[in-house]
């Protein structure tokens, strides 16, 4: 990391703080192992994901059983959080149709 050396450079002699630690020796593995960026451990983003789930709760209440509430919940997340993904979603495709185009 440029920073992390070019404190070390200009500041020798001083401590490295714990938060630059945690950048230069953990973030970048964490973030590769796990995929998911910081920004969600965060309080403001873990008040923003609780903020949407809350509501996207609300909008499918009324769907039975639980199981498939929370997966229209999840896919509706998936979808709004990044538009491109509603073009790899498969259409379903009615039996009468698959039927049809089968026989010819």
């Amino acid at each position: 990391m440029k920073f992390i050396a070019f404190y070390r450079e200009n500041f020798k002699g001083k401590t490295v703080p714990p938060k630059m630690h945690f950048l230069e020796a953990h973030t970048v593995n964490f973030i590769r192992r796990w995929r998911l960026p910081l920004g969600f451990l965060g309080e403001q983003g873990g008040e923003s994901i609780h903020h949407e789930l809350k509501g996207l709760a609300r909008r499918f209440a009324g769907v039975r059983p639980s199981t498939s509430r929370l997966k229209q919940m999840l896919e509706s997340h998936h979808l709004n959080s990044e538009p491109e993904n509603k073009t790899i979603v498969p259409q379903v495709v009615p039996r009468k149709l698959k039927r049809k185009n089968e026989g010819e």
